[in-house]
């Protein structure tokens, strides 16, 4: 009766339904062991069905009888129980695709850790559960577990992977939790913005994480981040980690810390927390106290037998010694060095050696096999020290050494392992070639490579591998043909610069010039990254020491980029390819006084002027005290650039400034100058040129010409004692007459100084106009013509410029100087006539009418104002002629002779019909009257 009722109206499937049927079923009078049988099977295997299921099910119960239908939800999840072969069999139609997540994100899963072991065993039955789901939730089983039962109450969990998300609640779901796959690694995350104080607390307490000092510190730093009154608790923290940090290692590895303080106390455990530290707060301020194990005091048991050798033995010894009480620095050093020493000893020697530790307070000793190999650690000289006793070593244990000990690979261990190989007995000829090859191609790589690289020495004997860092370049040493081979596998350019970018190259200009090489011989040295090298090894080659062993050096190009290191990398220095050319730059905002000396130092600039001048600028730049430098170089400047070419440009500059110098260097350096403080003001002193070294380098490299420096070469042969009477006449003379030349003359010219000993050369722009100063007949000539003859005595100069079209000459004549000008070229003739006008006088007037002549390019228009000037001019009277201005105008041009104050003004112009004007304007009534007189 009970079971129609059912079929006519089924009761909705959870697991309270299930119970209920089942109990009322074993109330009934018939025989229903059978169906309760299959009720309680299935209210065993739905009870733990994940919420996805049990509320979106359709159960069907079959037995001999008939059937039951439950359904929850849509019944989309088909579950059947059966009877077979008499017992009932639970089977469930798994739900496919994405329907438990869907189900999911709708309806949140309970939260518990139960729950999560439930979902998790359910998704791996269906198939569903990939590795990335595995992962989270193994990740959030093991996390979630350590929370503390006021988070796992009130919690929302939340599931990410590349599939989709699942979502679990309990209470509330007040604390946001989240497990997502990131990087191939599931991350457990407790998302809270400002964790409440108590909340942090119970989050300790629950999780019992180890105690370090490490960890000790982590919780007060995370503890002050936390919301609510948490001082007390931070104090106490921060004593239990100053003093637990400094606690030794056998007390820090296996104690048990207790913490308290009035919100109560916490526990946090080592090893098996036989050391008891406890950390209160009673007075206000933290107290730390440990209770010390007391031991027997360490005595006899260092003269018994020998202890078994093994590793962990050596570590277990220690470990003792040190819980006594008996570890001191030397002899835990000594431990520290055998067992990471021994431990890469091949198991030949492991199995069969004595090893003795010995330090100031006595010594241990350990023993295996039959202690063939002697072993001895010692304390010396501050440092435990690791040494193999074998006189001469077999070859055959030393390569087992080798291929135990892995070394890194390094071009110094190679050549040190090629050494020691030949001092060991037996035929190890071809492993020591094999090493020597190994050795010479290594030491050419550079960096990336030295720092990355997998080697492998294969010969008749085996193989052995070194490998340094990652080893992703493989080099390959090989004896084929009884010749070894040195081969190695290639790293693509991009790899280099990846590299180099994150392991900067040793900076030096060796391996400039190696990294140079060996990217020549990869075929990725292109023509910028070229140029950049080979100004990087020009330049930097010119650093200081205190630059090149402290810089960061970066060459920049299209393509990329490299970088080198020397030292910890203080000063920047940049390389690149700007507009056809390589750049070499110096990143220093203001640069220390020290390192510009050091870099004047080492560049070694040539002395001109212009260079001290630009050093005494730069120095005005720079950070420090320069002062002092800074006066010298403007002394040294000052004097430096009044010197003549052949001083300038033969010099050697020394200056001096407590007890360290700078030399500056011009051509051979003959010339010796000094700059020195004496009582606080600087000196320039010159080591005169003696003989006739002045005049030798001046015809080799004319003098600059101009009035100023024929002056200063004037007075520079005086100091020098090199100045007679002949040569001062024609310098006086030059002087004089060159200074009252036009400027198309004097910017283009050149002249030359004769006399009885010899010649001086003076040049300007291209030396067009030649200029002679000689002394003959006892007297200076100065010629001009571009040919330039000066005469004195015997003896001549001559100076041409161009072909020679004019001359000027300058002698001796009545004890005095004559200046004379031969054949011009007419527009050379009238600029010296406007550069050097006349006094107006009839004489004047005819000289220039006739030199006009003897011009050639003569104008007929120009020589027919001066005749008509000079007729008219000889008619004025003397208080006209006497205080004149003579304005003779023709084509476009004028000329213009004054004389007295010029209050008469007469001009000289072509009228309108081309005839020549003669016109007079006189100055007052009282000098016309002359003029009207017969």
């Amino acid at each position: 009766m009970y079971l129609a009722r059912l079929r006519a109206c089924p009761e909705l499937l959870s697991t309270d339904t299930l119970q209920r049927v089942l109990r009322i079923l074993g109330s009934c009078q018939e025989d229903t062991g059978t169906l309760r049988a299959c009720i309680s099977h299935a209210l065993d295997q739905f009870v733990q069905e994940p919420r996805c299921v049990q509320e979106n099910a359709r159960l069907l119960i079959r037995w001999g009888g008939g059937e039951l239908e439950f359904v929850s939800g849509q019944g989309q999840c088909e579950i059947s129980v059966l009877l077979a072969d008499g017992e009932p069999q639970y089977h469930i139609t798994e739900l496919g695709g994405d329907r438990p997540v869907t189900w999911s994100h709708a309806n949140p899963e309970p939260l518990s850790v139960t729950d999560l072991a439930k979902v998790w065993d359910r998704l791996g039955r269906w198939g569903a559960l990939g590795e990335e789901l595995s992962g989270c939730f193994g990740e959030a089983i093991s996390q979630f577990s350590r929370e503390p039962p006021c988070v796992q109450g009130n919690a929302r969990l939340r599931l990410c992977w590349d599939g989709g998300s699942l979502e679990f609640v309990s209470g509330k779901g007040q604390y946001e939790i989240s497990v997502s796959y990131q990087e191939g690694n599931p991350r457990y995350r407790f998302h809270v913005e400002t964790l409440p104080g108590h909340l942090y607390v119970a989050r300790l307490r629950s999780r019992k994480n180890p105690l370090s000092a490490e960890s000790l510190f982590k919780f007060h730093t995370e503890l002050g981040l936390s919301r609510g009154d948490t001082a007390a608790l931070r104090a106490c923290l921060y004593t239990a980690w100053e003093r637990f940090s400094q606690e030794p290692r056998c007390v820090q590895e296996n104690a048990r810390l207790l913490i308290r303080w009035d919100g109560g106390e916490l526990e946090f455990i080592a090893g098996q927390g036989q050391c008891e530290i406890c950390v209160s707060c009673s007075t206000g301020e933290p107290q730390y106290h440990i209770t010390e194990k007391t031991w027997d005091v360490f005595v006899a048991w260092t003269n018994s037998h020998p202890e078994p050798l093994s590793i962990n033995n050596l570590e277990r010894v220690r470990d003792r010694l040190g819980r006594w009480g008996a570890l001191g620095e030397e002899l835990s050093g000594c431990f520290g060095e055998a067992i990471s020493q021994f431990s890469r000893e091949p198991p030949c020697v492991q199995g069969n050696a004595r090893v003795r530790l010995c330090w100031d307070g006595g010594s241990l000793e350990f023993l295996s096999g039959k202690g063939q190999y002697e072993i001895s650690v010692s304390y010396q000289e501050g440092n435990p020290r690791y040494h193999f006793h074998v006189e001469t070593l077999p070859g055959h244990l030393y390569v087992a050494r080798l291929r135990s000990r892995r070394d890194p690979l390094t071009a110094d261990s190679l050549v040190k392992f090629y050494t020691e190989l030949g001092l060991c007995r037996g035929d190890t000829a071809v492993l020591r070639a094999c090493f020597n090859r190994a050795w010479e191609g290594f030491g050419r790589e550079p960096r990336c490579v030295q720092e990355n690289a997998r080697l492998l020495i294969r010969w008749d004997g085996g193989e052995l591998e070194f490998i340094a860092g990652q080893g992703q370049c493989e080099i390959c040493v090989s004896c084929s043909a009884g010749k070894p081979q040195y081969h190695i596998t290639k790293k693509n350019w991009d790899m280099f610069v990846s590299w180099t970018n994150s392991h900067p190259e040793p900076l030096s200009i060796n391996n400039l010039e190696r990294v140079k090489t060996r990217l020549g011989r990869w075929g990725a040295l292109g023509e910028k990254l070229s140029g950049c090298f080979g100004e990087a090894i020009s330049q930097f080659s010119r650093e200081p020491p205190c630059v090149q062993g402290n810089a960061r050096l970066r060459l920049s190009w299209d393509s990329g980029s490299l970088e080198f290191v020397s030292g910890k990398g203080q000063y920047e220095i940049s390389v690149s390819y700007q507009e056809g050319n390589p750049r070499y730059h110096f990143h220093v905002e203001t640069l220390p006084g020290h390192l510009y000396v050091a870099r004047l130092r080492s560049h070694r600039d040539p002395l001109s002027a212009d260079t001290l001048l630009r050093f005494h600028t730069d120095l005005g730049l720079c950070r420090g005290d320069t002062a002092a430098l800074r006066t010298l170089l403007q002394k040294a400047w000052q004097g430096f650039h009044q010197e003549p070419r052949c001083v300038q440009g033969n010099a050697r500059l020394l200056i001096r400034r407590d007890g360290q110098d700078l030399e500056f260097v011009s051509g051979q350096g003959q010339c010796e100058i000094s700059v020195l403080l004496a009582d606080g003001e600087p000196q320039y002193h010159i080591t005169e040129l003696g003989g006739d070294r002045p005049e030798t380098w001046s015809h080799a490299s004319p003098e600059p010409l101009s009035v100023t420096d024929l002056e200063r070469v004037r007075d520079r042969l005086g100091r020098w004692g090199a100045l007679g009477e002949e040569l001062s006449g024609c310098f006086g003379e030059a002087i004089s007459q060159f200074s009252r030349e036009p400027p198309c003359v004097q910017g283009n010219a050149r002249m030359g100084i004769q006399w009885g000993r010899g010649r001086l050369e003076f040049l300007s722009g291209e030396g067009q106009c030649e200029i002679s100063v000689r002394y003959r007949n006892r007297r200076a000539q100065y010629e001009e013509n571009t040919r330039l003859l000066i005469q004195w005595g015997r003896r001549k100069l001559e100076f041409l410029s161009g072909e020679g079209e004019f001359e000027l000459s300058v002698y001796y004549r009545d004890g005095n100087p004559q200046y004379e000008i031969g054949e011009l070229p007419v527009h050379k003739y009238l600029a010296r006539l406007h550069a050097r006008p006349d006094l107006p006088s009839a004489n004047t007037l005819q000289r220039v009418r006739e030199k006009l002549g003897s011009c050639k390019e003569d104008r007929d228009d120009l020589r027919a104002c001066f005749h008509h000037a000079w007729e008219g001019f000889c008619w004025e009277p003397p208080f006209v002629q006497e205080n004149a201005r003579l304005l003779i105008r023709w084509g476009g041009e004028k000329l213009e002779f004054v004389s007295g104050w010029g209050e008469n003004l007469i001009t000289m112009c072509k009228g309108g019909e081309g005839r020549i004007q003669y016109m007079v304007q006189v100055s007052g009534w009282w000098p016309r009257i002359p003029r009207l007189l017969p």
